[in-house]
């Protein structure tokens, strides 16, 4: 969704209890998160390349970590719709709208470009999670194929050594 320019005034008798800083801040937080988020996959990376199970699974419990500080993030924005009398929360237009007029050109143009850089993120950290995703699925069927090979190696050699006793 692409956020729109500053829009409308707002209503006569209509306050916000909406604070700049704490939206600068908010929107801070949630970019930190994401670039927090990237180191965590450049070592789940690593741990895949390294078949690092252990490792990995440390990884995966930092990532449900930061996963849920996101999920209380995306309270928070839900929390500073609701001050403003918006039900639709940050992906509205109606958001933006009621955030230019609270804001300011300069303040809301901050607070848009900050959204637009978490976007983005987010769309390399996606992508990036992807690839990611399917080299571990590939080591999968890598590691399935190995553990199959040794299981038809162990049968073989159990034949062997029945055929031996009982030839010998």
């Amino acid at each position: 969704m692409r956020v729109p320019k500053c829009g409308k005034s707002l209503p006569e008798g209509w306050t916000l209890q909406v604070d700049e800083g704490k939206i600068q801040e908010l929107a801070l937080k949630e970019l930190k998160l994401y670039i927090d988020l990237n180191s965590l996959l450049d070592e789940e990376e690593r741990c895949v390349d390294l078949s690092d199970v252990e490792g990995l699974m440390d990884v995966l419990r930092r990532k449900q970590r930061l996963i849920s500080e996101q999920e209380m993030l995306q309270g928070l924005w839900a929390e500073v719709a609701s001050a403003m009398g918006i039900e639709d929360g940050r992906e509205s237009i109606s958001f933006w709208n009621a955030l230019a007029q609270r804001l300011g050109e300069e303040g809301y143009r901050q607070i848009v470009e900050k959204v637009e850089e978490i976007r983005n993120l987010v769309s390399r950290l996606l992508e990036r999670e992807r690839e990611i995703q399917l080299r571990l699925e590939g080591q999968v069927g890598e590691l399935r194929q190995k553990l199959l090979t040794l299981q038809k190696g162990r049968q073989a050699f159990r034949g062997y050594i029945k055929h031996d006793g009982a030839s010998g």
